[in-house]
């Protein structure tokens, strides 16, 4: 967002403010983005950052948290001229500006105002990396012939010949050596991709065609070059669709309380959708359970066309787009 928001024109200056890490200075190295590394995440920290001399007056704040705490906003107020939330659920959103709720709202689009905060949501909304939109060379005429393509009847099953298994940037062993397991049991015969590797010492079942790969920028077109992705229930179930690769998914831990339950609800929007079929939390993940959701798309060419095509239509890759206008409407 930051890139769009720089090259867009509409701001003479964006600075971002992120969390200290090694990882987070050598991801924004090479970005020609003013970078405030701060490491304390409090209300406070954040508000001494936006407020620090070195940073321009604001115009626009943008903030990208779950549920932001009221006492954020109190003290940012004042701070700049207009706040936009992104993909807040909380009840701090009364006191923004701009709502923009994307990766847990319901498809439908929506357009609301409450008490003089303009809230937009939808899967319209969900920002994908320019990366990603890039990898999609399919137009709505492709799909289209696909649909066509589709309905007609196919003599070949047509076996899945490659799975990427990959459940975000924490490594999930247990999980993981689970789904390895269950293609084992499915007796799957093709390539499987692995990433992040899940620890030292991890060793996939035998009988199985495993590739371990460490997280890099590589994922998305691997992604891409999949038949099949088994994957979590965050972004990247949406990039799947997007990319019009078949999912499987399940909700997997994470450090915000509440995070799994909303995972099961993307996931069983994505379902609905067509798109993907949901394991359920990672924490009741069997043998069998994977194998037996798995059984049809493993074999099944037109079952893994239909969840392809119904991907692609739920989700376009103009989030980011829709997003900036918004935002952009604000000075205007």
């Amino acid at each position: 967002m930051a890139t769009a928001l720089a090259a867009g024109g509409a701001f003479h200056q964006v600075n971002v403010i992120s969390l200290d890490s090694t990882s987070a200075r050598t991801f924004w190295a090479d970005r020609d983005i003013q970078v405030t590394f701060i490491a304390d995440v409090s209300p406070a920290g954040i508000a001494a950052a936006v407020s620090s001399p070195g940073n321009a007056p604001t115009d626009v704040l943008v903030i990208d948290w779950l549920d932001s705490p009221p006492v954020l906003l109190e003290e940012l107020a004042g701070l700049a001229d207009r706040l936009v939330l992104l993909d807040d659920y909380g009840p701090a959103g009364s006191k923004a500006d701009l709502v923009v709720n994307s990766l847990l709202a319901p498809v439908p689009r929506v357009d609301t105002v409450v008490d003089c905060t303009h809230i937009v949501s939808g899967i319209d909304y969900v920002q994908l990396s320019p990366s990603v939109v890039k990898l999609r060379n399919v137009t709505i005429p492709t799909i289209k012939a696909m649909e066509s393509e589709l309905s007609s009847p196919v003599q070949s099953k047509s076996p899945v010949q490659a799975i990427l298994v990959s459940f975000g940037g924490a490594a999930q062993p247990v999980t993981m050596a689970t789904v390895l397991k269950a293609l084992v049991e499915a007796d799957y015969g093709g390539r499987v991709v692995a990433m992040p590797i899940p620890e030292s010492g991890f060793t996939p079942p035998p009988g199985l065609d495993v590739e371990l790969r460490p997280a890099g920028p590589d994922y998305h077109s691997v992604l891409a070059a999949s038949d099949l992705a088994i994957l979590g229930g965050g972004l990247s179930l949406y990039e799947a669709a997007y990319l019009g690769v078949p999912a499987a998914a399940t909700a997997i831990p994470s450090a915000t309380p509440g995070y799994e339950d909303h995972q099961l609800k993307t996931i069983g929007k994505m379902v609905r959708a067509g798109s993907c079929r949901s394991l359920g939390h990672s924490e009741d993940l069997t043998v069998c359970r994977v194998a037996s959701a798995l059984d049809d798309i493993l074999h099944d060419v037109v079952v893994r066309g239909k969840m392809s095509v119904a991907g692609m239509n739920l989700v376009d890759g103009r989030g980011l787009d829709r997003t900036i206008a918004l935002i952009c409407e604000l000075i205007e």
